[in-house]
């Protein structure tokens, strides 16, 4: 899997995890505030009204009891009004609570209110007729049919108020429910994420450095040493680490100093003579092993032909012409086989025919001659002036003169012809042998400038084929450049990847820091409906004292206040009551503040993990970017190597350059050689050592066409 792909998938992982994490928190906040909303502006408001409503039909039943004990119309006619004053709010209360009932129990109870309602409504015109013409059956009517009526009434707006308080309770539950279900799967999904973007860190953190087998630092150091032809770094790898780029570039490095080593040692040898020496082989591969097997090889071939040239040339020198190369050689080696052969075989011919010359001379007897057969070149001349010279013993004095003229003039074509003997026959031979090996030498001369001439062409040709194997190199090594910013771009785009992961996470700690603040919002908001309740329950508690000293005051009066402790007593226990719900739905409040506050601890606990996921994401980050300089390095460095093949190349051309200067020294040698005047067999011989010398030009061609050729690409690696 592809290192960017890596990252994706990681970063992926993540941010889907923040994503999931972060709606849940929005969906159950979402809950948590329909719950209070739904306590806020609909289960409490009914609460209120239905303590409105109750509170006013205990007020109105305290105030008809004064009504039928006041003993003038005025007092009557006050408390009548403010019985009708309380009327018309119950209605409001009544109809506010019809808006907000949504539930088919609330409607239920709502319809038996209303029943009720319209069954004591006609109570209040009769008792007030009643009080009017009978104030005793007004009494009666009170305590009697009015009181069955209102107390129905009062116990219908009672049920509703302990529903819609028990509707209260089952929200407050849910919402606690919610919180904590809210909070064990924000810790669960924290803790998952958390996890998950440490792992996925550690997993693509320590992958690159098992991939690296160290610092990119350290392995770019490591390159560009090698890039400038240090192998003398020692290269550090972990215990155990076999599949590194660390290994690998020691692996390369001292498969090099290996054979760099060994060509060292088989030059050194060679430039003391000694062919023996070889590269060691053991470990190397492809073409480093190729470069050891081809230079072990050609020290052997080489040293096997040179020591059986010496071996041949040493008994030559020593005079015995017995010994000869019996070795198979193929190409120049096998053409300097035969040339040595042949050499030391003709060499033989020519001793022994002048060997039979000179012992019948000795016996005065010049008709011995030379056998010429298969003689060439000056072994063919030896035999021709040895045979010329027995026949020529008897030229004149004249005859040398004018031979020695013709050679001052460089003409080396004069020779003695007559037949001399005695002292004529022995200056004969002596200025025809002059003549001869002058002749020979003049020849070997331009037979050595001409083969020069066109060793100077060969080199030239190889050294040009050399620079342009260097060039296609130098191509090879920029398409590897190429590739290495190819892979630069990639860890680039990574970078640039893991940057956007990070403004995600911002994004995310920032929503989270939103959703804090509408939690403290809503804490704010229980805190004040905590408060009112308390000021209900204070309310409630000040009624309580009212109604106890009503009793007291009922009390003190007699027979004429039982009526009113009545009264007293149930508005006692409706503001005890009334306390008690208040005190419920102040804890109920209290609670849900605790709840709230604890969500809002807890988004503020998320917010740093988020903000720590976004601190690894950067340094993700930072880590990719070095990986992005390690690889510029590395890319410079084969840069480098490749401004190192082109000047190989250079090289090349600079030795042709030095080839075709040796090939017009040697014209001008020829030039200089062309004063002297050879006879036309001489000069055709001389062409045909040329022709023999210029052959290993077509070897030396098959050579270079088989060192050069397409690059071997299979033991190499592509990243």
């Amino acid at each position: 899997m592809k290192v960017a792909t890596r990252l994706g998938l990681g970063f992926g992982a993540v941010v889907v995890l923040l994503l999931v994490l972060s709606v849940v928190s929005v969906m159950r906040l979402g809950a948590m505030n329909e719950g209070i909303r739904k306590i806020t502006t609909d289960r409490y408001p009914k609460v209120v009204l239905s303590n409105e409503a109750i509170k006013r039909t205990i007020d109105n039943g305290r105030l008809l009891r004064s009504m039928l004990l006041s003993t003038s119309d005025e007092e009557r006619e006050k408390f009548r009004r403010s019985v009708e004053a309380n009327r018309p709010k119950i209605s409001d209360a009544l109809a506010k609570m019809e808006k907000l009932i949504s539930t088919e129990k609330g409607q239920t109870l709502f319809k038996d209110i209303t029943d009720k309602a319209a069954v004591l409504t006609p109570k209040y015109e009769q008792l007030y007729a009643l009080a009017k013409t009978d104030p005793k059956r007004a009494a009666e009517f009170l305590r009697g049919e009015f009181a069955d009526a209102n107390n129905a009434y009062w116990a219908s707006l009672e049920t509703m108020a302990k529903f819609q308080s028990e509707l209260m309770e089952q929200e407050s539950a849910a919402a606690d429910a919610n919180y904590i279900d809210t909070r064990r799967l924000v810790i669960v999904l924290s803790a998952v994420a958390v996890l998950a973007a440490v792992v996925i860190a550690c997993m693509i953190t320590f992958d690159l450095v098992r991939r690296l087998g160290g610092e990119p630092g350290y392995a770019a150091s490591l390159m560009e040493k090698v890039a400038n032809g240090d192998l003398t770094a020692e290269v550090h790898t972990k215990p155990g680490d076999t599949t590194s780029m660390l290994f690998a570039v020691k692996q390369m490095v001292g498969k090099l100093q290996q054979v760099v080593n060994g060509q060292r040692a088989v030059v050194a040898a060679a430039n003391r003579g000694n062919f023996d020496a070889r590269v060691d082989l053991n470990g190397l591969q492809g073409f480093q092993r190729e470069m050891g097997e081809g230079l072990n090889q050609l020290a052997t071939t080489t040293g096997a032909s040179i020591a059986d040239v010496v071996r041949v040339m040493g008994a030559v020198s020593d005079g015995d012409l017995s010994k000869t190369i019996d070795q198979h050689y193929e190409g120049t080696f096998g053409e300097l086989k035969e040339y040595a052969n042949n050499t030391v075989a003709k060499l033989a011919q020519v001793v022994d025919g002048q060997r039979a010359v000179v012992a019948a001379a000795n016996r005065g007897d010049f008709d011995a001659r030379v056998d010429l057969n298969g003689l060439k070149g000056f072994q063919r001349e030896m035999g021709e002036g040895l045979n010329q010279l027995a026949t020529t013993t008897g030229a004149s004095i004249a005859d040398v003169v004018r031979v020695m003229g013709a050679m001052s003039d460089g003409d080396l074509t004069k020779t003695i012809d007559k037949d001399y003997e005695g002292a004529f026959a022995e200056l004969k031979e002596y200025a025809n042998n002059t003549v001869a090996k002058l002749a020979q030498v003049v020849n070997e001369v331009n037979n050595n400038a001409e083969a020069l001439a066109a060793a100077s062409e060969e080199v030239s040709a190889t050294a040009q084929s050399l620079a342009q194997a260097a060039s296609e190199q130098a191509s090879s090594v920029e398409q590897t450049s190429a590739s290495v910013e190819e892979m630069t771009a990639s860890v680039a785009q990574n970078t640039e990847n893991a940057k956007v992961t990070d403004a995600m996470a911002s994004k995310a700690a920032s929503e989270a820091s939103e959703g804090g603040e509408a939690v403290r919002s809503t804490v704010s908001a229980m805190k004040q409906i905590a408060t009112k309740v308390l000021i209900i329950d204070d309310i409630a508690y000040q009624t309580n004292l009212l109604a106890l000293n009503a009793a007291i005051e009922a009390a003190r009066a007699g027979e004429h206040g039982k009526g009113f402790a009545v009264v007293a007593a149930e508005v006692r226990k409706l503001a005890e009551r009334s306390q008690v719900a208040a005190q419920e739905i102040a804890e109920v409040a209290t609670s849900s503040v605790n709840l709230a506050e604890r969500a809002g601890q807890m988004l503020g606990a998320m917010v740093p993990n988020i903000k720590r996921t976004s601190d690894l994401v950067q340094e993700i980050t930072g880590a990719s970017e070095e990986q992005s300089v390690g690889l510029g390095q590395i890319n410079s460095a084969i840069g480098q190597l490749s401004q190192t093949t082109q000047q190989n190349a250079s090289g090349s051309e600079e030795l042709a350059s030095t080839a075709e200067q040796m090939s017009s020294q040697a014209e001008e040698l020829q030039q200089t050689m062309g004063f002297f005047k050879l006879n036309n067999n001489l000069k055709r011989r001389a062409q045909r050592d040329v022709i023999k010398v210029v052959k290993p030009r077509q070897f030396a061609n098959h050579i270079l066409a088989s060192s050069i050729g397409e690059p071997d690409e299979a033991d190499f690696v592509r990243y």
